[in-house]
């Protein structure tokens, strides 16, 4: 595998599938069976009074296989995440189904100079994933993820991203790449996403703990069944440091400019009004914004214990509402491994997303959680956990919309190994 050639920056990527604690572990397959407690899941139907209908408190078992490790040789190294679960509850059957992802990462050593890494994520969710109810390993280095879900329904994704990083003596190296993503949403009242990525950035390190570099990107979104797309050019500047011997920082700043286009409503004029007899019609529109874009991550990785702190404020697809929209995330993650026995984690976080141009609105949700997991026997495990969301949306400044969701759940899961099974 390629040399140790200082701190990553930040378009790089945060993680390598596989991974737990801040270490890869080898291919572990696990099983589990746990009963549930969910309130205020988010239904795409209303009752007779307009209003989304809320299915109170639910019980239910899920059960889940999943496998995740890595293997490692010479000049490549293979990772991988798959979770897959069946959810039964006793009553609101609607909720009922399956959901899987899987995360794959090869990275291959082309020369000694130079790698090149491929990175695929897939699967389908009736949960908000990286809400609540989240799948614990994915990257924000996926746009094509729904991480800012509102509803607890059907969705289906991919997204695909390969990379390419030459390392230009002892301190310079270049890397180019790109990604293909695409969502899509089963209720029809919110709108899917198709889009690609080209990335290119320059780095420089200055000493073996510390890189700087400039970074450009360009993006484009389209929406299916909706007249629609945007293209955003974005251009930052980049820096890591390795702050000790395991905490690491790194960050980007810059600006990114957005070319909407897309159809929002008009007042017709009173002559066309008395004619047709309507007052509101619909017009095409573009609009060109230029603003922010920061994203910092801060983490430290240890044998036993992993922690992660980031924020990130730049462009989104619009998590099936909005259009292209602006967004603002910050999340903290942390884990630890207590000698043999058992593993404790705790999440943290906050999402805030408004559409750009004609659209108008905001939604905004806070996450937290925590999970625990202890050896029973040699590959039985007790696993328990708790997770809160609170989500609402803004329109006009007046909240027209909130709803706080809970999740309880406790149960079993077979895995062999030498150390404590690590899942959500």
């Amino acid at each position: 595998m390629p040399g140790y050639g200082g701190p990553a920056v930040a378009s790089r990527g945060l993680r390598n599938s596989g991974s737990r604690a801040g270490e890869a572990v080898n291919i572990r397959p696990y099983v589990s069976l746990r009963g549930v407690y969910d309130t205020g899941l988010i239904t795409t139907s209303v009752n007779q009074l307009g209003q989304i209908t809320n299915p109170g408190g639910l019980f239910g078992v899920e059960a889940q296989v999943g496998a995740y490790g890595a293997k490692e040789w010479k000049r490549t190294r293979i990772g991988m995440d798959y979770e897959g679960l069946y959810r039964h509850y006793q009553k609101a059957t609607f909720f009922n189904g399956t959901d899987h992802v899987l995360d794959l990462d090869i990275t291959r050593q082309v020369t000694r100079r130079s790698h090149f890494r491929l990175r695929g994520l897939g699967g389908t969710s009736s949960r908000p994933v990286g809400g609540v109810f989240a799948f614990s390993f994915i990257d924000p280095q996926f746009l094509g993820i729904p991480s800012q879900e509102i509803f607890d329904n059907r969705t289906f994704f991919t997204d695909v991203l390969g990379q390419y990083v030459v390392n230009m003596g002892a301190r310079n190296s270049v890397s180019f790449g790109g990604n293909a993503f695409a969502v899509r949403r089963r209720s029809k009242a919110l709108i899917g996403m198709n889009g690609y990525r080209a990335i290119g950035d320059f780095s420089r390190r200055i000493n073996r703990r510390t890189s700087i570099g400039i970074g450009y990107q360009y993006l484009h979104f389209d929406f299916p069944r909706v007249f629609g797309e945007s293209d955003i050019h974005m251009l930052m500047l980049e820096g890591s440091r390795q702050i000790t011997r395991t905490w690491f920082f790194t960050g980007a700043v810059g600006l990114y400019r957005s070319d909407l286009t897309g159809i929002r409503e008009v007042q017709l004029d009173p002559l066309v009004t008395a004619l047709l007899g309507i007052t509101v019609g619909r017009e095409a529109f573009n609009v060109i914004n230029v603003l922010p874009y920061i994203q910092a991550s801060v983490h430290r990785e240890m044998r036993r214990t992993s922690f992660i702190m980031s924020y990130n404020a730049g462009p989104n697809g619009g998590g099936g509402i909005f259009l292209t929209s602006k967004q603002q995330t910050a999340q903290v993650n942390w884990s630890y491994r207590g000698s043999q026995s058992w593993t404790f984690g705790l999440t943290a976080g906050y999402q805030d997303f408004s559409g750009l141009g004609a659209y108008t609105g905001r939604l905004s949700s806070y996450i937290a959680g925590a999970n625990f997991s202890r050896r029973l026997s040699s590959d039985f495990f007790f696993n328990t956990g708790f997770d809160y969301r609170r989500f609402s949306v803004e329109s006009g400044n007046r909240q027209t919309f909130q709803r706080n969701g809970n999740r309880v759940f406790a149960g079993f899961t077979w895995s062999p190994g030498a150390i404590p099974v690590s899942i959500r």
